[in-house]
This record gives C-alpha cells, sequence and structure tokens, in this order.
C-alpha cells in the first residue's frame, strides 16, 4: 500500500475536524473557502498543527451515514470472508453483514481465513466462489494477500468488496476490488483511512504525555501498511516523540501466543527503559497473544500508556480491569458490516459509492458499556434502514 502524500496535512486536518466538533462550527468545517491563505481552527496562525486534546480525541471522527441510495436488490447471497473469526475485529464485520442482510432479506455465508495460516486466506475465498453468490465481502485482507483467488473470482463474475483492504494496484498491479468504497469524507480510500487512524493513536499518546513520546511500536510487516505510516509521520511530525523499539509481525503471528509479540516487547522494555508508551495494530493483538498479562506483570510494562485496538468485548473489559490499556481508539466492527451491504447494494445497482461516515473515537476507562463492543455514537443503522427504505 502506498504511503501517504502528506502526512502533515492530514495530521492538520484531524486536528480542524476534532476543534470544529467540538466547537460545533459545522457550517466552517464543511464550507469550501476560496481564500487559500486561511488557517482552520486545526493550525496555528503560522500553519503548525495544535496537537488536539483527549477531550478532543474523545469527540471523534464519526459521521452520519447516507439515508437515501437505490431500491435494495432482492435475495442476495452473500460470502463473507473473515481474516480470522479468533478476533473480534475479523468476526465483527460478518456480524454486522448478517443482522444487515436479515434485514434486507439477503442470506449470508461466514468463511474463516485464519490469519492466512497454511494458505487459508485463498482457501477461504476459493470455497467462497465454488458458493457462487451474487457477492464476496471481506475486511482487513489486502488484495495482494489473495490477489489470485480475488482474480478467479472476477473471472467468474463474482465481484470482491474489502473493506479498509487495499487495492492490487497499491502495488503496481491491476484493480481486482468491485469498487472504491469511500470510507469518510476526510479520509475517502483505504490508505488515508488508516494513516488517520495511525495518527490519532499517536495523537493520543501526545496528550496524555505532554508531548514527550518513547514508543514501542507493534506493526504489521506484511499488512496495513498505511496505518503504520500515520503512526511514523505523527511521531515525526512531533517535536519531541520518537519510536524507541520497533516490533514486527506477520499476519499469520497476529494472534499466536508463541509469535514474536510479547518476547519483542519485553526485550524492548528492557533495552529502553525509558519506554513509556506502547501501540499495537488491534485488540487481538493485545489480548490473544499473552502481551496484555505480561504487561500487566511487568512493574515497567504497567506504567505505559497503552492504546488497544477497536474496542471489542474483551478489549473493553481489559480497558476497564486496568491499568492497561489506557484507551481505545475505537471504530464500530457492527458499523463495517452494515456499510458492506449499503456498499454491495449501490454497487449492484450500478450507483456511485458515496461516504459511509466510518470514523473512529478515543474511549477511555468506563466510557463504553461494560463487556459490550466499541458503541458508536452514530447511529448508523437507522441512517441504513432509512436509506434502504425500511420502516418498521
Amino acid at each position: 500500500m502506498s504511503r501517504i502524500p502528506d502526512a502533515h496535512r492530514l495530521r492538520r486536518g484531524l486536528a480542524a475536524v476534532a476543534t470544529c466538533s467540538l466547537l460545533a462550527l459545522v457550517a466552517a468545517c464543511g464550507s469550501d473557502s476560496s481564500d487559500e491563505s486561511s488557517t482552520s481552527p486545526g493550525d496555528t496562525s503560522g500553519g503548525a498543527a495544535i496537537s488536539p486534546s483527549v477531550d478532543d480525541l474523545k469527540t471523534g471522527t464519526e459521521q452520519t451515514p447516507p439515508t437515501t441510495g437505490p431500491e435494495p436488490k432482492s435475495g442476495l447471497k452473500l460470502v463473507y470472508v473473515s481474516c480470522g473469526q479468533v478476533a473480534p475485529g475479523c468476526a465483527g464485520p460478518g456480524v454486522g453483514l448478517a443482522n444487515a442482510a436479515k434485514e434486507l432479506g439477503w442470506t449470508v455465508t461466514v468463511l474463516d481465513g485464519k490469519f492466512n495460516a497454511g494458505g487459508g486466506y485463498s482457501t477461504a475465498f476459493h470455497q467462497a466462489i465454488a458458493l457462487k453468490p451474487d457477492a464476496i465481502a471481506t475486511a482487513g485482507i489486502d488484495c495482494s494477500q489473495v490477489k489470485q483467488p480475488v482474480a478467479d473470482a472476477k473471472a467468474a463474475g463474482i465481484p470482491v468488496l474489502s473493506w479498509l483492504g487495499a487495492d492490487c494496484d497499491a502495488d503496481g498491479g491491476e484493480k481486482l476490488w468491485a469498487a472504491d468504497i469511500v470510507y469518510h469524507q476526510d479520509a475517502p480510500t483505504t490508505a488515508e483511512w488508516y494513516a488517520a487512524w495511525g495518527v490519532q493513536k499517536v495523537q493520543y499518546l501526545e496528550a496524555k504525555l505532554g508531548g514527550k513520546v518513547r514508543l514501542i511500536n507493534v506493526r504489521f510487516n506484511d499488512a496495513l501498511p498505511s496505518l503504520n505510516d500515520g503512526v511514523e509521520s505523527a511521531i515525526a511530525d512531533c517535536g519531541d516523540c520518537e519510536i524507541v523499539a520497533d516490533v514486527a509481525v506477520g499476519t499469520a503471528d497476529a494472534a499466536n501466543p508463541q509469535g514474536p509479540i510479547v518476547a519483542g516487547v519485553k526485550a524492548a522494555l528492557l533495552k529502553h527503559p525509558d519506554a513509556n508508551a506502547l501501540l499495537v495494530p488491534a485488540d487481538t493483538q493485545l489480548m490473544a497473544t499473552g502481551l496484555l498479562q505480561a504487561l500487566r506483570n511487568s512493574p515497567q510494562g504497567k506504567k505505559l500508556i497503552v492504546t488497544g485496538g477497536e474496542g471489542g468485548p474483551s478489549g473493553i473489559e481489559a480497558l476497564d480491569q486496568g491499568p492497561v490499556p489506557t484507551a481505545i481508539i475505537g471504530y464500530s466492527n457492527e458499523w463495517i458490516g452494515w456499510a458492506l451491504a449499503d456498499s454491495i447494494n449501490r454497487l449492484l445497482n450500478d450507483s456511485p459509492q458515496v461516504a459511509e461516515g466510518f470514523g473512529t473515537r478515543v474511549v477511555e476507562k468506563g466510557e463504553n458499556p461494560a463487556d459490550e463492543a466499541y458503541q458508536a455514537k452514530v447511529d448508523f443503522e437507522s441512517a441504513y434502514k432509512q436509506a434502504w427504505g425500511i420502516t418498521q
């Protein structure tokens, strides 16, 4: 996936979004201006970004989904390929898609890609093709990881849509996704959305640590490069922030207790006693690998400012128990499923894709219903039902 073209612009934009949301300056944030010399509420007079406060980040970037759209197709048969059912961030979108499909009179079959262990992605996609669905949906899987099976689906006339998965043209190949999903007005593409999420993670650390961040960065080395681009760009844009240790993990080890994450973080803590922060890509890397317990068992580890991932039920439970994680930069996995249903319906009706309003928000201890997945502030279900003409 290509690197974001202007990280400083993105960082300023996110600060502006947070500030405008906080002050309810809807007209100012949403309007176009012909005066290019004007500055946004997220800028200083000299053009430098003002780092948002924790309260700003808790306002979040979620927007209302579309409330109008084409009439839903009837009787569709869909397959959802999960990146790994053990992970809430992979399983949750399938649940959301199934719930949306129930409202639409569609059916959904869920297949487990098992984090691509033993070629799990290819196996699941070829199983999906054999079911001859009207469309295949997935989330968090890059086209480069499933290039041949997606090409096979395209040859069979089966459209494939991926939520937050880079298309194959990001690596110089042919575009294979059936449509370019539009996630958010301010971060419409996959690369921009992930980069924005990475920036928000670092902005939270800056706000909590007074602008002095010494980060242990857990990242994927074979997926989601734009997420790490956002993290690195925000660190570079911060006056007194640095990544002191880089812990890289492959997708196949994303939930593996014997993988490199726990050992890598422990080694980083020994080598860098000045480390005061830790980021993980998603909840699974904190929860399923044993990293959470390792941090809680370490005098140094439990003092870190730690951001979890998207905010699955186990992630919220861990947040409320503390002391780590300190926050999650949450998004709704259920919303992803509903948005996929909307995107598929627009595709099959030959209608253009529109911004689905999908954003993120900082949540700290006690700010989400206990033992539940992250809850969006936006009533996305009602918006989609309105778009689809569902009145009951």
